[in-house]
């Protein structure tokens, strides 16, 4: 495998859900501060920030909803302005939308990792990207979608949709976003619409004093935090905010190492979101991998969702910091 330069793998295990920014919003939000998604091609190292060469996000219809709607990627491709070259570009991406019984609901579809039935439920849509310019920091567009066609989760009001982008060949990285639309050729928002998932892969700004703003809301169940990181290897910091925490520090790594720490959750914190800073003070172009699950008083771990936008059922659950 080639070395691929300037780049981290952070790995952050967090007892809570992760909010993004208010409904509606781009795929990851502005108010997030994050530049793009990123997905690396399978022959990539692994030290370029992408673990697995996959991610995974599920979308959130109102039940109500009985228009069609669409979903948008910006810049789907590898090898135009946005993307990172690795000696030359030879990636190919492969996004799918699943919908129906089993899209979210399917235990495998929940893992961080691309293991099992990750890729559940029925196949609506498919394209592989590769190195052609037509969408190069332009948009194209998958749907018509009939909100039916997503998977009722009762706990939440929605149907569920998942979209997997797959580096299904080459070492290049892929910068990219998504939108959900009420139309086909304009970002109109689908109001109340939402989406989340169990790890997500993300470039930072390519600038410095970069801050990364995350939101984790935190439940009645969770008691700890407990968060990692692999190769920061850059000047920054990562601190949480909260009632009882003040730019509280979190460990960080060096180059080639890993880093760990426990923070504990305090009652004041529960039912709220806590504040994440992650900040650097380099102008490279870092990608971050992270993750979050939760562990209570007496219960076994299992990952929760990072949420662009959020579910109804948590409406009065959101004062920040």
């Amino acid at each position: 495998m080639k070395k691929m330069k300037n780049k981290f793998l952070f790995l952050l295990t967090v007892m809570c859900v992760m909010i993004f920014t208010a409904q509606g919003q781009p795929i990851p939000s502005e108010s997030s501060n994050i530049d793009f998604l990123m997905t690396f091609g399978n022959d990539a190292d692994a030290a370029c920030g992408d673990d697995d060469f996959s991610q995974v996000i599920f979308v959130g219809i109102p039940r109500s909803r009985k228009a069609a709607f669409y979903i948008r990627v910006y810049d789907p491709g590898t090898g135009g302005r946005l993307d990172e070259v690795n000696d030359h570009f030879n990636t190919k991406t492969r996004y799918t939308v699943y919908g129906g019984f089993g899209t979210f609901t399917d235990p495998d579809a929940k893992s961080r990792d691309p293991k099992g039935f990750f890729n559940s439920g029925i196949q609506l849509a498919t394209k592989t990207f590769g190195q052609g310019k037509r969408y190069d920091l332009n948009w194209y567009t998958f749907g018509p979608f009939n909100p039916s066609e997503g998977e009722y989760v009762d706990a939440y009001g929605v149907k569920i949709f998942k979209i997997i982008a797959e580096g299904i060949f080459g070492d290049d990285g892929n910068a990219y976003k998504y939108f959900i639309s009420e139309r086909s050729d304009k970002n109109i928002p689908v109001q109340q619409s939402w989406a989340f998932a169990y790890e997500l892969t993300i470039r930072l700004m390519r600038q410095e004093n970069t801050v990364v703003n995350l939101y984790p809301y935190i439940d009645d169940n969770c008691t700890g935090l407990l968060q990692a990181n692999y190769n920061f290897g850059v000047d920054g910091q990562i601190t949480a905010i909260s009632e009882v925490k003040a730019h509280h520090r979190m460990a960080k790594s060096t180059n080639g190492s890993w880093a760990m720490s426990k923070h504990r959750i305090d009652d004041a914190e529960k039912n709220k979101m806590m504040h994440i800073e992650i900040s650097t003070e380099a102008d490279i172009a870092n990608n971050i991998t992270y993750y979050y699950t939760t562990t209570g008083s007496g219960q076994a771990s299992y990952d929760m969702m990072f949420i662009t936008g959020y579910p109804a059922t948590l409406a009065d659950h959101m004062p920040v910091y």
